[in-house]
């Protein structure tokens, strides 16, 4: 597994995600809830392992790739 996301957006995503997990939690009825929760789930745990199934099925990546070559 290589790593497709980057330290932006993986900030972007874990703040959604606990965003998303607090609302789901305290302002959402059921079954919008559940549907929120699991959804917030997702975007933190891609966040944390920084791959995304999704965009390496579509061959996007926001990580910046290192060309620096040593002298």
């Amino acid at each position: 597994m290589t790593f497709n996301l980057g330290k932006t957006e993986r900030g972007v995503r874990l703040g959604m995600g606990l965003i998303g997990m607090v609302v789901a939690v305290f302002f959402l009825e059921s079954p919008v809830k559940w549907v929120v929760l699991v959804g917030a789930i997702g975007v933190t745990v891609t966040s944390l392992i920084g791959f995304c199934p999704f965009w390496a099925a579509v061959g996007i990546t926001t990580k910046k790739s290192c060309d620096i070559k040593s002298r």
